[in-house]
């Protein structure tokens, strides 16, 4: 099987999920190939905003741009949902070597990209802003210091740069690696997934789709009554990750910042915008405000599908034949 991932890619085989984190769901594992670094811009151009040909089933951007895994490059930034949606599909050869049934390439959806980044360094925070587990506030300029979570270098500048990124496979982040092989899933690059939550303002109605593609939607309720906990239905707010529902990934329980965060969970964010009636996922968010509470179980609701960020790319997978 290993000879057939598309390159630039690492497989997550469906044996070697992490079975303990869903041993009390009933979701199913999967193999798939997962781009084993941020994609560069490698041809064409992105376009961003609401395509034209938007509907219920489908999403397709005029976006021409081709995002292609590899080391060495640039990591693409400043692209929208769609746009990052849209430039995973346009990848060229997109699958398996000698497969029978060709796979077409999507933007990593949450479940992938939990899976995938499992075994990946996630950093302990002691105090906000303050120490680092093991490196006591010491500025990393040379070598290697694990994931890049907060896009600075230097982490006794408390300075916020959007150009302080690695490139990919850079030997700054040789240590932000995960079982499956692929880096930088934590930090770097915030990165949006094809997760759209619709009607965030009720809990009754809200439901999460993704695309897999330009095609297929697939909808989950997630009100309330269903998940069997409350998430807010107004304003925006920002929590540490109490615990955390493997089933649905979300928070099932947390605290405000001003509380004691759980060390199991790494002190990770959890952060919700319900200001409007949908939101995209964005994970491993790493801007200063928050990016030392970044890691795997960190996830934010509060970006629109057309926003751009000079900090934020995306990923894509592609599944098994």
């Amino acid at each position: 099987m290993a000879g057939n991932v598309p390159n630039g890619m690492v497989m997550v085989h469906s044996d070697d999920w992490p079975v303990h984190e869903f041993a009390n769901t009933n979701v199913v594992p999967f193999t798939y190939a997962i781009d084993k670094w941020e994609p560069y811009l490698s041809s064409g151009s992105i376009t961003n905003g609401i395509p034209g040909g938007c509907g219920l089933n489908s999403c397709v951007s005029t976006t021409t741009g081709v995002l292609t895994s590899a080391s060495g490059q640039t990591p693409v930034a400043s692209l929208d949902w769609y746009a990052g949606r849209k430039g995973c599909a346009n990848r060229a050869a997109a699958g398996y070597t000698g497969a029978n049934t060709p796979r077409t390439l999507h933007m990593t959806t949450e479940m992938e990209h939990f899976v995938a980044n499992y075994g990946t360094p996630d950093v302990y925070y002691t105090s906000f802003g303050n120490q680092v587990t093991g490196y006591s506030n010491i500025a990393f300029t040379s070598g290697y210091g694990g994931c890049n979570i907060d896009l600075k270098h230097n982490y006794t500048d408390s300075t916020y740069d959007v150009n302080e990124y690695y490139l990919t496979g850079d030997i700054g982040t040789k240590n932000c690696i995960s079982r499956y092989g692929s880096r930088d899933l934590i930090g770097n690059f915030a990165e949006v997934i094809d997760g759209l939550y619709e009607n965030l303002t009720s809990n009754t109605l809200r439901q999460k789709s993704i695309y897999w593609g330009t095609a297929d939607r697939v909808t989950t309720v997630i009100s309330d009554a269903l998940l069997g906990y409350a998430v807010p239905t107004a304003g925006s707010s920002l929590h540490y990750v109490q615990d955390w529902d493997y089933q649905n990934l979300l928070p099932k329980s947390y605290l405000g910042t001003t509380s004691n965060p759980n060390p199991k969970f790494f002190l990770d964010l959890f952060t919700w915008d319900a200001t409007a009636s949908s939101r995209i996922v964005l994970i491993g968010s790493n801007a200063w405000y928050w990016g030392s509470h970044s890691g795997r179980f960190e996830k934010a609701f509060n970006w629109s599908a057309i926003g751009t960020s000079a900090a934020v790319s995306t990923r894509c997978s592609i599944l098994s034949p």
